[in-house]
């Protein structure tokens, strides 16, 4: 029996997540998870703009519940999933690496916490360069933890600065996701 991968991506905004998960998808067959694709398909506003008000938060969080459910869904289905979010924080990070059923019964994953880096210079032009508030990113300063070594999960740390790098990015998941992998 095949034991899916779970990819969950974590970093700042525009570090290059989503064209990384698009990879895995085109590339590995994964299904995308996005937090970004989800909030624009249910309400039609960024998470900035969701973020303003208490009640706009609320709908974060029925987004993320959403999410969580299309993860379970395709996990529980042998499907390889790769999460598109920011997953700022170790909890968050938790919470998408959860794949409890019920407190006696979880899906058996392959985990993977893929962290894309970029410098800060490039992550301030790259948000520029989409219309954000430099402002926008002191949100993430304020609430971002480096991810860190955990047994739940392997960390891959992507730095992705240059069209090299993304290359180079490419050749990592080859490798990483490629390989033949069934349980006995």
């Amino acid at each position: 029996m095949k034991i899916p991968y779970l990819a969950v991506l974590t970093g700042f905004p525009s570090t290059g997540k989503s064209e990384i998960a698009n990879y895995l998808v085109s590339e590995h067959q994964f299904v995308r998870v996005s937090s970004d694709d989800l909030r624009e398909s249910f309400y039609h506003e960024s998470y900035h703009e969701l973020k303003k008000t208490p009640e706009k938060m609320l709908k974060e969080q029925v987004m993320l519940m959403v999410m969580q459910y299309a993860k379970m869904s395709h996990l529980y289905h042998g499907l390889d999933v790769v999460v598109d979010s920011t997953a700022y924080c170790e909890e968050a990070r938790k919470q998408w690496f959860n794949t409890a059923i019920n407190p006696e019964q979880y899906i058996l994953t392959d985990n993977h916490l893929l962290y894309v880096s970029v410098e800060r210079k490039l992550i301030e032009d790259r948000n520029k360069m989409r219309g954000r508030e430099l402002s926008d990113l002191k949100l993430w300063d304020e609430k971002w933890e480096e991810p860190k070594e955990n047994i739940n999960y392997k960390l891959l740390k992507l730095e992705n600065n240059t069209p090299e790098d993304l290359k180079r990015i490419y050749e990592v998941l080859d490798k990483q996701f490629s390989r033949n992998r069934f349980s006995s």
